[in-house]
């Protein structure tokens, strides 16, 4: 009994070391990976959109029969024609919203005022006079220069992702190690990017042809972020079914209208979140949903919502590597949402 005894308390030890070691780690990272995020979140996009790239250099060589090098500038080529496409895309929306304006600001005003009257029947001291005169004063143009100053930032990072993807396409092929726990991750990591880059763009395309055909204004705008938003899980497609409900607002008296912009692409959405997605990558992630959450808002608060979309992959490899270590083979054990307290 008393050798049990102190085998239980050497591995209680050991176990309390080995959770010790990790909580330390993970802070000590959390602070390197905020003080270094304006390099490392272009690097780290960089590496997973070489991950995505490398099938599509690797058919060209085999199918074309050309060099590595012939083949990654013909993937850049087509990658710099669909992003220019997206640049024409934001700048037509931009345009659009410049122009209509004064009839966004004119709905605004219309709506508030109907909504003064309502709330004056109520209130008699309610001053609707400096309530629509603040309403007609609201910074329309002063919104549209940060929104501005927001996407040029982003054309830039997106230049500063592709100069780090190209160098480290033009390096030795990419390839992991076939021993360990190397085979599983690029497994999970290959289903979970090419999964979701492929309903993703699915997801953008078909949000776009609705709100086409809805007549919704930018709707080639909203097609656009709901691909991107995509890949941030279950807040994404939320935000981006709500995206458009402003300018349905202004632009649409039509309750029915409004109602279907936010029905048929949420539809849409939900689909591809909740029957598609899990069906094509099973349990591959083996993530518990609390886990996912958690990573979200922990990767959010330090890299902002380029933290949010690398989350999901990041967490999955973490999860892989501390299942591969005994000592630490239990947290990836909570990870997927396994508790064993014995």
């Amino acid at each position: 009994m008393a050798i049990e005894s102190i085998e239980n308390e050497s591995n209680m030890s050991e176990r309390f070391r080995s959770y010790s070691f990790v909580l330390i780690a993970l802070f000590l990272s959390s602070v390197s990976l905020s003080l270094t995020k304006g390099i490392m979140i272009p690097f780290i996009l960089a590496v997973f959109l070489a991950f995505i790239l490398q099938p599509a250099i690797d058919k060209f060589e085999d199918k074309l029969k050309v060099r590595r090098s012939i083949a990654i500038v013909m993937v850049f080529i087509i990658l710099l024609t669909l992003s220019a496409g997206l640049f024409i895309t934001i700048g037509a929306s931009l345009k659009q919203i410049v122009n209509n304006a004064a009839v966004y600001q004119s709905r605004i005003t219309s709506l508030v005022e109907s909504g003064v009257q309502i709330v004056a029947q109520f209130d008699g001291d309610f001053d609707q006079a400096q309530l629509q005169e603040m309403i007609r004063e609201l910074p329309f143009f002063t919104a549209l220069k940060t929104i501005s100053n927001a996407l040029i930032k982003g054309v830039s990072d997106f230049f500063l992702v592709s100069i780090f993807t190209l160098f480290i396409l033009s390096g030795s092929k990419i390839s992991l190690p076939d021993t360990g726990f190397w085979p599983q991750i690029n497994k999970s990591i290959r289903t979970y990017l090419l999964t979701k880059t492929v309903t993703s763009a699915s997801t953008g395309i078909i949000t776009a042809i609705i709100l086409k055909m809805l007549g919704l204004d930018m709707a080639m705008m909203f097609g656009m972020l709901a691909c991107f938003l995509n890949f941030i899980p279950t807040f994404g497609s939320v935000f981006a079914t709500l995206l458009p409900i402003p300018i349905a607002m202004l632009q649409f008296e039509n309750p029915v209208l409004i109602a279907l912009t936010i029905a048929l692409p949420g539809s849409i959405q939900f689909l591809v979140g909740n029957l598609i997605e899990p069906k094509i990558m099973g349990k591959s992630l083996d993530l518990h949903p609390v886990t996912i959450l958690l990573s979200l808002m922990f990767w959010g608060f330090l890299w902002g919502v380029p933290g949010m979309i690398l989350a999901t992959p990041i967490t999955v490899i973490i999860r892989i590597f501390l299942q591969s270590n005994p000592s630490t083979e239990g947290f990836a054990e909570y990870m997927a949402g396994r508790f064993n307290w014995n």
